[in-house]
């Protein structure tokens, strides 16, 4: 089933060469944030994630750079310790592969960031996508499309579904047909 991009909350990243951020940049110039914090989620975007620091550089501005890799046991707490400092003045830009990107959404999302104040700039064009299991639960990070199907470690088999959870971070599979 095609995804009418206009109407939907499916993320639609592209990927970017480093140095092409002008529009996250622009976007933030003309924001009265008195903080930013940079978040590299992998390894590939610590060089975007250093030169978009620089980018966003103004008076009165503090800009701030961290690297979470969701791969490490630590990312949660450590997000969770950034985010017990913020406040309604700071913004955040994620910066990673995609699959990263819709996982550190959600956790700001839940913590009670607004749409507005995340901006995200994917490193990568991988089809790697965050699925949450309808039966069990569980969120796993696969390289599925929309439309595949898949056992889930619950035991079922469950197809992916086109519908994106903003709050889940991932999209939607249940018990295939």
């Amino acid at each position: 089933m095609p995804v009418n991009q206009l109407t939907t909350s499916v993320p639609a990243w592209e990927a970017v060469d480093t140095g092409d951020f002008s529009e996250v940049v622009a976007e933030l110039h003309g924001d009265s944030a008195a903080t930013v914090l940079v978040i590299a989620l992998d390894h590939g975007a610590e060089q975007l994630t250093d030169e978009l620091t620089r980018a966003l550089e103004k008076p009165g501005r503090t800009v701030l750079a961290t690297s979470l890799y969701v791969s490490g046991v630590d990312a949660e707490v450590q997000l969770d310790d950034w985010l017990s400092r913020a406040s309604t003045t700071w913004r955040f830009v994620l910066t990673g592969a995609p699959a990263a990107i819709m996982w550190a959404r959600a956790r700001l999302f839940a913590a009670g960031a607004m749409s507005e104040e995340v901006h995200s700039i994917s490193t990568a064009a991988e089809r790697v996508r965050r699925v949450f299991c309808a039966h069990c639960g569980s969120v796993q990070t696969l390289p599925v499309s929309v439309g595949d199907t898949y056992r889930c470690t619950c035991g079922v088999q469950v197809s992916v579904y086109y519908h994106y959870s903003v709050r889940q971070g991932g999209y939607l599979a249940f018990e295939a047909e």
